[in-house]
């Protein structure tokens, strides 16, 4: 029924956890009548929820990075990629403010990584923070990437592919 649909829906918005038996519930309840609307609600629930379920918070958030950046929908994209790879790590267990726990579990992330992995942490953090804070970046490569929805994907799909090596 679309009232569950949209609920469903505001979840993946939200960054919310959708359990199996919210979705099979959905499922026994598609509309018998309209074919439109029943082909929506069956496709929701077969393709674009399951595609975006994940096992532990940060496969979650990369996954649902892939989801928008599929859909041209960079800024949500790139920030949930970027804080997906920073949720790879445990967080610290250290007296501080928030910020202090964030800074430390990103010094930790960032002195864990191999080369080839730092390389596409930078990238992502650089493009992120060109997109969220609406900057023009220094950097010549990002400027590049920032001009091509190509590159955009691909990079998510990188920092996708970075999160599955480091959970």
């Amino acid at each position: 029924d679309e009232p569950k649909i949209k609920e469903l829906y505001l979840k993946v918005e939200t960054n919310r956890r959708i359990s199996n038996q919210q979705l099979n519930k959905l499922a026994q309840n598609l509309p018998k009548n309209d074919n439109i609307q029943r082909f929506a609600a069956q496709y929701l629930t077969d393709k674009v929820f399951q595609e975006i379920k994940g096992e532990n918070l940060a496969l979650r958030m990369a996954k649902r990075a892939l989801f928008f950046a599929q859909r041209n929908q960079f800024l949500k994209a790139y920030t949930l990629i970027y804080e997906a790879v920073l949720n790879t790590q445990p967080t610290p267990q250290i007296d501080g403010t928030e910020k202090d726990i964030y800074d430390e579990k990103r010094m930790r992330l960032e002195s864990s990584l191999n080369s080839k992995q730092r390389k596409t942490y930078h990238t992502i953090r650089l493009v992120r923070n060109a997109i969220a804070h609406g900057s023009e970046p220094k950097d010549s490569e990002i400027k590049q990437i920032l001009a091509n929805e190509e590159e955009l994907k691909r990079w998510v799909y990188e920092g996708y592919k970075l999160v599955e090596e480091l959970i």
